[in-house]
């Protein structure tokens, strides 16, 4: 793939150079370029796709769910369906919408479980520290049921 990529470079530099003195639509041709090496696709690239179509086919198959119970829009997911219907939002618009609250509850669970986490070893923490002053406090108090 390298040896594609530096001959892709070197054919859109060859055109600048018979283009030297007049102006060059630089973003046109770093477009094509890139246009150029979407061709090949890494696996990573590949596995990327895999999920997004993955999560748009699972929310399509939300929404026309919840769009054949269309009884009322007592949710967000009806309201969207509602001005759906009513022309004001596209399906894309909907679907957008979906992945965008789908993303913030996947991090409010993270936030959640950072909380716990930090909860309870606070928690540990603090009580390792009790312990510690019960032990200096029994010690103390011992040896002056000693004396």
């Amino acid at each position: 793939m390298t040896p594609m990529m530096v001959a892709s470079v070197d054919l859109m530099l060859l055109r600048w150079k018979e283009l030297v003195g007049s102006e060059v639509e630089v973003h046109e041709e770093f477009r094509m370029l890139t246009a150029e090496q979407d061709f090949f696709k890494t696996r990573d690239d590949l596995k990327s796709d895999e999920l997004q179509n993955k999560i748009h086919n699972l929310i399509m198959e939300t929404i026309d769910e919840r769009h054949k119970m269309m009884g009322d829009a007592d949710d967000f997911l009806g309201q969207l369906l509602m001005a759906k219907s009513n022309n004001q939002l596209s399906m894309q618009d909907i679907i957008d919408e979906c992945k965008h609250f789908m993303s913030l509850g996947m991090e409010q669970r993270l936030l959640s479980s950072h909380g716990l986490f930090s909860f309870c070893r606070s928690t540990q923490n603090g009580r390792k520290e009790q312990d510690r002053r019960y032990s200096r406090y029994l010690a103390k108090n011992h040896r002056v049921l000693k004396a």
